[in-house]
């Protein structure tokens, strides 16, 4: 049966190997691209084909088909951009962000559909650390299992963060891609109480993560994240406090002059 496939390039420092995952999510190469019969041939611009030719490997959501119809694989675009969501969530490298829809051919891949995002930025976590070196086999399937659950079944609180992070990284401005990344954290981690913030953080990092990655440029690790829950929580709740301290009962504006 004839396979389509929904794929997007991916970065050089991305992966070095192919990768098969479950649910139809893969790593590999996609080559040769047949440009002279793609639907996107007129909107491409010559450098987007150069550097999609370039790419060594994407990022994939496959399935067979009896037949092969305008609309076939439709649903693949989901799979993908979660995949590719997923990929930026564990190591946030950044990407072109365009979606090809294709149906392996014998003489190569041709372009039957397309959806083309706003690039992603990197950032500088992924410029030094790749999504290899932070356990992309192992970390994946979880990661992608929980932002594709998020989406079906519409779980907002977890939905707000990740499209948070895209945005983000689709603003390529320090100060508002930083604020956009810091509100989206906040709407994962926000808890009320001490034993429900732990519970929360040791879910989402395991309670003896550290606080920084394990391969980042600093050379001793402060504390695991178990170790530094309480202080957080702690601090949080003090300046709250000292925040109503100096608010109005009724306006809520601040009494200092």
């Amino acid at each position: 049966m004839p396979e389509v496939l929904v794929a997007t390039p991916l970065k050089y420092s991305t992966a070095t190997r192919p990768y098969e995952f479950a649910d139809g999510i893969s790593i590999r190469e996609i080559s040769p691209i047949l440009w002279d019969i793609s639907v996107v041939r007129g909107y491409l611009s010559e450098e987007d084909k150069r550097k999609m030719d370039n790419a060594p490997f994407w990022l994939c959501a496959a399935q067979e088909y009896e037949r092969v119809g305008p609309v076939t694989g439709d649903e693949l675009y989901t799979k993908a951009r979660n995949a590719a969501l997923a990929l930026q969530i564990l190591s946030p490298s950044g990407a072109m962000h365009i979606f090809l829809k294709f149906q392996r051919m014998d003489a190569g891949y041709d372009n039957i559909g397309a959806r083309h995002q706003m690039e992603l930025c990197t950032t500088l976590l992924g410029k030094f650390v790749s999504a290899e070196r932070l356990g992309l086999e192992v970390e994946f399937p979880a990661v992608y299992g929980g932002v594709s659950r998020a989406f079906r079944e519409e779980v907002v609180r977890l939905q707000n963060p990740i499209i948070l992070l895209e945005q983000g990284m689709q603003a390529c401005h320090p100060s508002l891609s930083t604020l956009m990344f810091v509100m989206g954290l906040d709407m994962v981690f926000m808890a009320g109480g001490i034993d429900n913030f732990m519970r929360r953080v040791g879910g989402f990092l395991g309670v003896n993560s550290f606080v920084f990655p394990v391969l980042s440029i600093l050379e001793r690790q402060p504390a695991a994240v178990v170790e530094r829950c309480s202080t957080i929580s702690t601090n949080s709740v003090t300046s709250s406090r000292t925040v109503r301290k100096f608010r109005s009962p009724h306006t809520g504006t601040s009494t200092r002059s």
